[in-house]
């Protein structure tokens, strides 16, 4: 029995848990800013299992609730001695200009909220189930639209997160008591949808584009195995790629009457998270928690947020913009981490991941940057016991340092901006606390 169990967890291809989850760019939660680094989809004492993996939620014996703040700055090196502006790809000024480019801070300060509840199945003895959900997002900026420029300098892993209300409803089932665990979820995000106005009237007189807030699903499906002292887990989450679409009419109007109709298209990507596959293996060595994984991300299909406008000429050909290529690739995201569990009431966990890039090439038009990225964490976590209130409560604090490894680049045409080349650097950190307890 013991065999087959590493077996299928070698298949599993390792990975664990925490509690010390915190809110996340992908689906509002995960263990990227945990201090044991995404180790968050194994364990039965996080109550944000409706997002991190829904096979968990019947294998919690008690209902719990946690709530979590995390802040988030990164910083990219900014390029030197760049080409800025030209006359063939943008024309600010018609001629060559070279200098410094500026790549913006990027800064996020989150928040998330999980709860769960399981229960007893009355028509299926010895079998539990349970609901749970989460809620997250960010403190100041609710939502956003952004597309981008192909000539400026955009960081994909930071830049271009997404920072919106997001929550989840998921449902757990025992399969096999104590042993097999199943779930699924249900999240939903808050995203910037937009309504075109362009009648330069007296209503609007400047053209005003009105945005306001859409509405898109994904699904996550769990699975969750426990065998004594080890656990092991798998995760699939859906891909989101909300889209923006809007058709605007312009019409020319002479004497009251129509004489002149052109439609343009307009559509972009508002965010995207990649389709992931999570795969966990946890071991308790009694004061020890050794925790695996490696997650796949399909990164291939990622179209990055550049605006595109079609539209059709005099003659019935239609013309569209076309931004430039840059291809993508699936990422395979290893991990590791440790905690220590040796004084009574105190715990401490370290962990590493590598986070790969998905761009393949950066030497073309555009100017998506990025590169591999290793991310140490620490956490450190105290449990105040019980009052009045609550039981076994649990406080944690962590932080990270993501180091961007460095990558040259060298541009393929002396006239692409960020000729002749650059290299690609930075460094993020993110700080957090999160508190959770039995009702």
């Amino acid at each position: 029995m013991r065999i087959g169990f590493y077996i299928l967890g070698l298949g599993f291809l390792f990975s664990a848990t925490s509690l010390h989850a915190m809110t996340d760019q992908t689906y509002g939660l995960g263990g990227m800013t945990s201090g044991r680094v995404s180790s968050v989809t194994s364990e039965t004492e996080n109550p944000f299992t409706a997002v991190l993996n829904p096979g968990l939620i019947a294998a919690i014996p008690e209902k719990r609730f946690g709530f979590a703040m995390n802040w988030v700055h990164a910083q990219m090196d900014n390029p030197t001695n760049v080409l800025l502006d030209s006359q063939e790809y943008r024309t600010r000024t018609g001629q060559l200009r070279s200098g410094t480019a500026n790549i913006p801070e990027v800064t996020n300060t989150l928040w998330a909220a999980g709860y769960t509840q399981p229960f007893r199945l009355p028509f299926w003895k010895d079998h539990r189930s349970g609901f749970g959900f989460s809620v997250s997002g960010p403190i100041k900026e609710f939502r956003r639209w952004l597309a981008l420029s192909p000539y400026d300098f955009t960081n994909l892993r930071y830049g271009n997160s997404d920072v919106q209300f997001k929550g989840s409803l998921g449902l757990g089932l025992e399969l096999i008591p104590n042993h097999l665990y199943i779930g699924g979820s249900l999240a939903v995000f808050l995203t910037s949808a937009g309504v075109s106005e362009m009648d330069l009237g007296s209503s609007n007189s400047l053209g005003r584009m009105m945005m306001d807030v859409g509405f898109n699903s994904a699904t996550i499906f769990g699975m969750y195995g426990n065998f004594g002292k080890t656990g092991a887990s798998l995760v699939y989450r859906q891909s989101v790629r909300p889209v923006f679409l809007q058709r605007i009419d312009g019409t020319l109007d002479l004497n009251g009457s129509p004489v002149a109709n052109q439609p343009v298209t307009v559509k972009s990507t508002l965010y995207y998270e990649p389709m992931i596959v999570e795969m966990d293996l946890q071991r308790n060595f009694d004061d020890f928690v050794l925790s695996a994984g490696v997650a796949f991300q399909q990164w291939s299909q990622y179209e990055p947020s550049y605006l595109r406008v079609a539209t059709k000429d005099a003659s019935g050909v239609e013309r569209v913009t076309k931004p430039p290529f840059t291809q993508f690739r699936d990422t395979w995201n290893p991990r590791v981490s440790l905690e220590w569990r040796g004084l009574r009431g105190l715990r401490f966990g370290t962990g590493y991941q590598l986070r790969p890039t998905p761009v393949v090439d950066i030497s073309t038009m555009g100017n998506i940057i990025d590169t591999d990225v290793h991310v140490l964490g620490l956490s450190a976590a105290v449990d105040l016991g019980r009052n009045e209130f609550f039981n076994n409560m649990l406080l944690a604090m962590h932080g990270q340092y993501h180091f961007m490894a460095p990558r040259q680049v060298v541009k393929a045409d002396p006239d692409f901006i960020g000729a002749p080349g650059f290299t690609v650097s930075g460094r993020a950190w993110s700080v957090g606390a999160s508190i959770s307890s039995v009702f």
